[in-house]
């Protein structure tokens, strides 16, 4: 092994005080103590085994056919340093480069990192200085980092000589070792070496035993001062964070103090950047049955158009859901629907011009990706100009967010789309009705392909369960169901909440529409098991196309608040999960967007289909609406009277 010589600028020596160190403390039995918990980052190419690194080291385990990595794994392992009990919590991060995205919000609160290369592969190598790059670009400047040369055992294959990688570290002052996961070579002495440089940095100072309540006080210990450096957002940057891996509670130093909500924000950084179901089927899912899983969970599989595109944060997925019916009489009648999803752009707490410019300015680009993929009807999610700050309770500045359906901002940037390439659009907004005495609603205005204002839909039903009680702002909307006849075919918007009442989405069923798109802004914690369900259900019973649109993102605002829930005040709402998918009349649906990129969802749907599912299954016919409106309007008419008429008394009572 090489190790680089002295470190004359002393940013080494620095790391205690420009990251923020996690300390282990005592929260349960003596089985949970250590005394530092580091996390360390794995990166480089995709098939330079890393995993079998991470497996090798946490479980002396090795796969012969260990598949790549999908998102971000982890795994802990406690070594002993100078008597001290030393945990690393180590993350194998993947090297595609579809998933740099996800590699990118993972050197969050790393302390060290493995640059891990193929000895066999040149070009693996040759990619290190990249990886090096988008590390210090993104973790902190005094993380410890070891170039690693892992396959040492196909020493006959050599195409990196060593001498040339032990060049590179040295001058990028790195460390530097040549391992090999499937005989075990080296790797122990890596992981050993990496973790007590680390502890020999901050070690050197001790930190202060925090002085204020709500704290998690650690024993025997001395001040320092540790000052949080500022991301891009202007939220503090962790260097060293907690995980409630294996069922350890632990404290972050956060500015000085320890603060247990930054322990949950590690796991929120985790369940941001999860991997969709469709990738885990793929990965885990023999292939010879892959083909049948996928069509019992998915129905009639879609055709992909070849429009598919992906870089780091942004995704476009195209999908043909056709009739299997060919008509004798009627051509198809073939619509392109554009489904976009988007995080916000600026922080929350910029001015309310900068946050609606940046997502105007952003929005545009994807209209143009659409209008060059032949999209005709396109909608974006709920309250899209925006964070989504209903949670907050806050008036101001959100209320200032509001704007006029028919003159407003973002109508006038998006008409002049909408005439431009002959496209319907739907823009979720949040309205300012001056009509009516300046009220708000949570509205969708469409505009036509002439640039007009086709008409507008505010949403039905209102949440009132935990964050999500947005009647502070707006109330339920009084505009019915209206289906709106476009050139392309007809179409309603069932606004977020109303995806969970089915006589929602059978009235824009009954009044004609043929797509019904459901703009959305929810988070994982709430509803992400109910989310293939619901969207899905209503295109089979109502035999017409559902697109289901969800924001992404974790959208994280100045100030704390809370729900009267018993849950702890928190800054941030939870992560908008994305995975925006289209359902087809005969339930068929296509995969989701990703949970955590930008993406736009374009669907090739066979409008003749509404009529064949309907034939089909005569739910139209066997629905029995006459019986379920009179009992409904008696119901609604006589509740409490129907109510009691409705209890049955046990004869029992009486003898008793």
């Amino acid at each position: 092994m090489w190790r680089r010589g002295s470190d004359p600028g002393g940013n080494r020596r620095r790391l205690a005080q420009r990251c923020l160190l996690l300390a282990a403390v005592e929260m349960g039995t003596r089985d949970d103590e250590y005394d530092y918990l580091f996390k360390v980052v794995l990166i480089g190419d995709s098939g330079v085994g890393k995993s079998n690194l991470l497996s090798r080291f946490t479980r002396n385990e090795f796969n012969l056919e260990s598949k790549s990595t999908i998102g971000v794994e982890f795994a802990t392992r406690s070594i002993q340093v100078d008597g001290k009990t030393i945990k690393a919590q180590i993350w194998d991060t993947a090297g595609q480069e579809r998933y740099r995205a996800i590699t990118s919000a993972y050197y969050r609160g790393a302390v060290g990192a493995l640059l891990v290369y193929d000895i066999a592969k040149h070009l693996t190598y040759e990619n290190v200085e990249r990886w090096l790059r988008e590390l210090r670009d993104h973790a902190d400047q005094n993380i410890v980092i070891m170039l690693v040369g892992n396959k040492s055992d196909l020493r006959h294959l050599r195409a990196v000589p060593t001498d040339e990688a032990k060049a590179f570290a040295e001058r990028n002052g790195l460390s530097f070792i040549e391992t090999s996961a499937l005989d075990s070579t080296n790797v122990e002495t890596a992981f050993q070496n990496i973790l007590t440089e680390i502890y020999r940095i901050v070690s050197q100072k001790q930190i202060r035993d925090p002085p204020e309540g709500d704290t998690i006080r650690p024993q025997n210990v001395e001040q320092i001062e540790v000052k949080p450096t500022m991301n891009a957002e202007g939220m503090r940057k962790q260097c060293c964070q907690s995980s409630h891996t294996e069922g350890k509670k632990v404290g972050v130093l956060v500015g000085g103090r320890y603060n247990s909500r930054e322990a949950r924000q590690q796991i929120a950084i985790m369940e941001e950047t999860q991997e969709t179901v469709e990738e885990i089927l793929e990965k885990y899912i023999p292939k010879e049955k892959l083909a049948k899983v996928k069509h019992i969970l998915y129905g009639n599989s879609s055709k992909p158009l070849d429009i598919n595109w992906e870089d780091e944060h942004f995704q476009i997925r195209g999908w043909q859901m056709v009739s299997k019916i060919k008509e004798q009489l009627r051509p198809p009648r073939l619509v392109r629907v554009g489904l976009i999803q988007h995080c916000i752009k600026a922080a929350t707490w910029e001015t309310v011009q900068v946050q609606r410019d940046e997502i105007h300015k952003k929005i545009g680009t994807y209209i143009v990706q659409a209008a060059q993929r032949q999209v005709n009807i396109l909608c974006f999610q709920e309250a899209w100009t925006m964070p989504f700050a209903f949670c907050t309770r806050e008036k101001y500045p959100w209320c200032e967010f509001a704007e006029d359906a028919e003159t407003g901002v973002t109508t006038q940037f998006l008409s002049n789309f909408a005439k431009e390439y002959n496209m319907v659009i739907i823009s979720p907004i949040l309205e300012r009705d001056s009509t009516d005495g300046d009220t708000i609603w949570n509205t969708c205005v469409v505009i036509n392909t002439d640039g007009t204002v086709l008409g507008k839909h505010r949403k039905n039903h209102i949440p009132r369960n935990g964050d999500f009680n947005e009647s502070t702002y707006y109330m339920e909307g009084n505009t019915g169901h209206p289906v709106f006849d476009t050139c392309f075919g007809r179409i309603a918007i069932n606004i977020c909440y109303g995806r969970h009442h089915p006589l929602n989405w059978l009235m824009f069923g009954l009044n004609g529409a043929e797509i019904v798109f459901n703009p959305n802004a929810t988070i994982d914690k709430l509803s992400e098991h109910l989310w293939p369900i619901e969207a899905r259900c209503a295109a089979i019973a109502n035999s017409y196309y559902t697109c289901a649109i969800n924001r992404v993102g974790t959208e994280r605002f100045a100030n704390e608040f809370t729900s009267g829930d018993g849950k702890p005040a928190h800054n941030d709402f939870g992560h908008f999960y994305g995975s925006s998918y289209i359902t087809a009349p005969d339930g068929s649906r296509t995969p989701g967007l990703s949970r955590h990129k930008d993406g736009l969802l374009v669907g090739e749907l066979d409008l003749n289909m509404c009529r064949h599912m309907k034939d089909t299954w005569v739910f139209r016919m066997t629905q029995r609406l006459d019986m379920y409106a009179k009992e409904l309007a008696e119901y609604v008419s006589k509740r409490d009277e129907i109510l009691q008429s409705l209890v049955v008394a046990s004869p029992l009572l009486d003898q008793e």
